[in-house]
């Protein structure tokens, strides 16, 4: 699955926004990831997404998030 659509899975599923940094998107939103998470709490979900692809993932608050190149 790319990740922009798995950004857009946990958005919905997780009710926060997930988002890729705009100055990495083009380099990043097509990296696919196949996964499976089922009822994991989100910071172990993107702790392990972090790991997988050797991004880093910032929380900016409460329901933000953010994905970038390390």
């Amino acid at each position: 699955t790319p990740l922009r659509q798995v950004t857009e899975d946990l958005n919905n599923c997780y009710g926060v926004l997930v988002s890729i940094k705009p100055g990495d998107a083009a380099a990043i939103a097509e990296t696919k990831l196949t996964a499976q998470f089922n009822n994991r709490p989100l910071e172990e979900v993107l702790n392990e997404m972090s790991m997988l692809l050797n991004y880093e993932i910032r929380k900016l608050s409460d329901t933000h998030y953010e994905i970038s190149l390390k």
